[in-house]
């Protein structure tokens, strides 16, 4: 006890010190702190913003083989058209039973289209939305115009405010919506503007959105056909898990499935490609428009590969952030080296101003040892000093760290810039994590003792009489 009691009293007594060295240590733990809350949220943000890009944790892509006139053989030679569906009606039900603890499962469908107003058009990714049961857009996005109520109306669409400026669109506007049907053909319909979203509340998303009913009608999906399943989990990191159970499960049930993600297969998924592709064999490959065999390797050869099957292919928002991913990843090393950096820079600040406190409580260190003191008490003197300070200035460095971060968070940023899929709202996120604090003063902590550890051994083996008359 007597010992923490100097130990605290030697910081107190000399508060310039300590304050410099404190301050210092600070000012490190808060640097720290910011990389690490903001790579958190960068994290964060991609991944609520390529679920709401992709609309689900997990997309089950189906791809449908219609009769052509390769014959009806296993492989892709047989397969004649390929289209992007899925028409047995007791596969959600089957996902269902292999992912209890999905959240939600629902049909999904996206296209490629060209939306046209007067003389001006432009190539936008148009997703159905089943607008009674999903939450993931109303959740997610603000509006700037119009109301959730009248985008749930038949023939309505919302789309996103670049997208209107560009078209100098209002309300009640009527648009023409261009896109390829399942047989290839090309469909065009009319829509009414029913709303607009802010873009820089979607991560720089720019889709517009329409009833799902309305878009599987315009691809020609009848009969319950539809693209896709977008399945929900409590917890989006179990994603990919998740995705190779049931992969693992649909394949045990005599399906032909796949978990895993090509760049040909994510221009499908994420809807960058024709909603529907269709294409018949030619030669080596397909016809424009077809499904090349790189886009569901290994399924191929299935047995559902052949006219009339389906292979479906199962990718996770883990996938689809691709780049971006790799990109966190880098900024989490980043954030590492800062703070090994940190670490060094702290222990070096310590080693060096106790040699300078040794050389100044020599006289002391001799007084405590001829009343009684071992050199086990004045070694833990400046253990104890040492992790004082450090403690107070991570902590002080986490407290400055908060409003930090919370007042980067309020600039806004550019949702169409390179950082767009890791903005949330228009913002970068500051997302801080209990665990890390506590690491960080840990890991300070233990620095300071290493870096004390020099001096204070030094100081602890300093004979009384040597150490009285240095000073004498």
């Amino acid at each position: 006890m007597i010992r923490s009691t100097m130990a605290l009293r030697n910081t107190v007594r000399q508060p310039r010190r300590t304050f410099l060295l404190g301050g210092a240590i600070a000012f490190g733990v808060v640097v720290i702190c910011l990389v690490s809350g903001f790579s958190s949220g960068m994290e964060v943000a991609v991944q609520n913003n390529v679920t709401l890009y992709s609309g689900g944790h997990i997309l089950v892509n189906g791809m449908s083989f219609a009769g052509g006139s390769g014959g009806t053989g296993s492989g892709f030679g047989g397969a004649g058209r390929a289209q992007n569906r899925i028409t047995d009606a007791t596969f959600a039900g089957k996902v269902s039973e292999l992912l209890p603890e999905a959240t939600s499962i629902a049909p999904a469908a996206q296209a490629q289209a060209t939306i046209v107003f007067g003389s001006r058009e432009q190539q936008l990714r148009v997703r159905g939305v089943e607008w009674k049961s999903d939450r993931l857009f109303t959740e997610s996005l603000v509006l700037s115009g119009g109301s959730w109520e009248a985008v749930a109306a038949d023939r309505s669409i919302l789309l996103g405010s670049q997208s209107a400026r560009r078209f100098g669109l209002g309300l009640g506007d009527t648009v023409f919506v261009k896109l390829s049907t399942a047989s290839g053909q090309q469909n065009v319909t009319e829509y009414t503007v029913t709303a607009v979203y802010e873009d820089s509340a979607a991560g720089g998303m720019s889709t517009a959105l329409v009833p799902l009913d309305n878009l599987l009608a315009d691809l020609g999906l009848k009969d319950g056909a539809y693209q896709s399943l977008a399945i929900f989990l409590p917890d989006a990191s179990k994603a990919d898990e998740a995705a190779a159970s049931l992969a693992e499960g649909l394949r045990a049930a005599g399906l032909t499935a796949t978990a895993g993600f090509g760049s040909q297969a994510a221009s499908i998924a994420a809807g960058t490609g024709s909603g529907v592709q269709g294409g018949t064999r030619q030669g080596g490959g397909l016809r424009s428009g077809g499904v090349p065999p790189a886009v569901f390797p290994g399924a191929i050869a299935g047995a559902n590969a052949r006219a009339g099957g389906t292979i479906y292919r199962i990718t996770t928002i883990t996938q689809l952030s691709g780049q971006m991913g790799t990109v966190l990843g880098s900024v989490r090393w980043i954030g590492m080296t800062i703070f090994a950096i940190m670490l060094v820079l702290t222990a070096a600040g310590i080693t060096n101003t106790y040699r300078m406190v040794l050389m100044e409580r020599t006289k002391e260190i001799g007084m405590l040892r001829c009343i009684g003191f071992r050199r086990k008490d004045i070694f833990r003197i400046f253990v104890y000093e040492a992790i004082l300070i450090a403690t107070g200035g991570s902590l002080a460095g986490i407290l400055l760290s908060l409003p930090t971060g919370l007042l980067v968070h309020l600039i806004p940023m550019n949702p169409s810039g390179a950082l767009g899929s890791a903005l949330s709202r228009g913002h970068l996120l500051f997302s801080p994590d209990l665990l890390s604090y506590i690491f960080v003063v840990f890991a300070v902590a233990a620095a300071s003792v290493i870096a004390v550890s020099g001096p204070a051994r030094k100081a602890s083996r300093l004979l009384p009489v040597e150490a009285l008359r240095q000073t004498a």
